[in-house]
């Protein structure tokens, strides 16, 4: 997997990588699987983590979403994974454009760095 590779082949070359990851999609069952919960958000991270070998990501992206979960949830937990080390930009990819505009705007008022893709 891709964990093992980036250990064994890459860990010397950390700091030259950029390395993302993202959620919003399945994960595993359950009401806090996929979406945009901040449990579900934070947990996606942790798991890729983990899987990676890593302590932080450059970019976390929230890839989806979710209109069954505040907007300011979400970004707050993107604020969240980057203020605690895990991400060092959080990102928005695949929203439209008002809504990328909203979390956007919402990010900037955390103070959060942010992509959008």
């Amino acid at each position: 997997a891709f964990g093992e590779i980036l250990r064994s082949d890459f860990a010397a070359y950390r700091d030259e990588l950029i390395i993302s990851t993202k959620a919003g999609y399945e994960m595993w069952a359950g009401p806090y699987g996929e979406w945009g919960s901040r449990k579900y958000v934070l947990a996606s991270l942790d798991q890729s983590l983990k899987r990676m070998g890593l302590d932080y990501v450059d970019i976390f992206y929230s890839h989806r979403f979710d209109p069954e979960t505040p907007l300011e949830e979400t970004m707050g937990a993107l604020d969240h994974a980057v203020r605690s080390g895990k991400a060092l930009y959080a990102g928005i990819s695949s929203y439209n454009s008002q809504r990328t505009r909203e979390a956007a705007d919402i990010l900037r008022q955390l103070g959060t760095p942010c992509l959008i893709h």
